[in-house]
């Protein structure tokens, strides 16, 4: 019970601003914080570009719960199940834009570089993905769908503490990558 009050009180406390009812950002500090892109990767069981297509929202884990659920299109795969490209997949984050959301939420008609892990969940509900890390695995592209190896992409609501690139040219993870600072240079 305490740890659950105080789970909401961070969470309303990091709420930076509102509409009436409507919480328009907010922010909840991550368990896992990440030191390399191919750290955030390895934890990923897809790295996808594409873009966001429709949106709804469901409480279809319990009656309480709300989740932003995302139709998202994928254009490239970078790692994971390459017969995934030109398909659809449901992305789901917790919140809504009336419900205080604990990380940014995906927009519709967005363009993003995302590190999806398997949801985990029973069912149709199988087939869904959660963004690894929240936040961490969000990028959005810069200017239009990002399409070749030189795009590039902004983390959104990047995490203190974490030594993750905040724009990232679009990469292919390899051990190479892990060692190196910045993402391979053709």
């Amino acid at each position: 019970m305490l740890a659950s009050g105080v789970l909401a009180l961070t969470l309303a406390a990091c709420a930076t601003g509102s509409s009436g009812d409507q919480v328009t950002d907010a922010h909840a500090p991550r368990v896992k914080l990440y030191d390399s892109v191919a750290d955030l990767a390895a934890d990923s069981g897809l790295v996808v570009t594409g873009q966001v297509v429709d949106q709804t929202t469901a409480t279809d884990i319990d009656d309480v719960s709300e989740f932003t659920l995302s139709t998202f299109e994928i254009s490239t795969v970078i790692a994971g199940a390459a017969d995934v490209a030109g398909q659809q997949v449901v992305v789901r984050q917790h919140g809504s834009a009336e419900h205080l959301p604990p990380a940014p939420l995906l927009e519709k008609e967005g363009a993003y570089l995302l590190y999806l892990t398997p949801s985990g969940l029973d069912g149709e509900l199988a087939k869904h993905y959660y963004i690894t890390g929240a936040n961490a695995g969000m990028y959005q592209a810069t200017g239009s769908l990002a399409r070749t190896a030189t795009d590039t992409f902004t983390q959104i609501a990047p995490e203190e503490g974490e030594n993750l690139r905040s724009n990232s040219p679009l990469w292919t993870p390899s051990a190479e990558h892990a060692r190196r600072e910045g993402p391979p240079r053709n």
